[in-house]
């Protein structure tokens, strides 16, 4: 549950970010996150778990749901970590200044620890489905590296795209 929780609201946060600008209280932004993180985090759980056993069937791995839906949660929590860490660190450093919705020092900093986090979150995915759920070396790496690297270059390069 609490990884759930954790899971769904640094993917609130995430998204609260983008969009900061629109709100005016820092309660109203822990309000969302926590609400909007707890509903969101057990969809996400089940829909997006079930896709990366897909994904582990693809690549000729044990047949056990549960066991691809928790590695999937588990390996996610370092992105989504950096988006709390974000939201908090800003509440510490600019309080209600952040809603005017420009980049901070802060933000840079979150940037670059999510991409670490990113890579992070890919290796130990792909080490526990090839260790835990027995994938094979070939489809795992397309399925868990590959895929998931030109996923990240490709929103990281909308992002960017966006900011311009």
């Amino acid at each position: 549950f609490v990884a759930v929780l954790i899971y769904g609201m640094g993917s609130a946060a995430d998204r609260l970010i983008g969009s900061i600008g629109d709100y005016s209280s820092w309660g109203e932004v822990w309000a969302i996150t926590a609400i909007g993180g707890l509903i969101g985090g057990f969809i996400a759980y089940y829909i997006a778990g079930t896709i990366y056993h897909w994904r582990v069937k693809w690549s000729k791995g044990h047949d056990d749901e549960n066991t691809s839906k928790h590695i999937w949660l588990f390996s996610g929590l370092p992105i989504a970590a950096t988006s709390l860490l974000s939201l908090i660190f800003n509440q510490m450093a600019y309080g209600s200044d952040y809603f005017n919705g420009e980049g901070t020092t802060v933000d840079v900093i979150i940037l670059l620890v999510s991409i670490a986090a990113i890579i992070y979150s890919i290796n130990i995915s792909y080490k526990a489905v090839r260790y835990v759920q027995k994938v094979e070396r070939g489809r795992a790496i397309w399925w868990f590296i590959i895929a998931p690297a030109i996923f990240y270059i490709i929103v990281f390069g909308i992002g960017f795209a966006s900011a311009l």
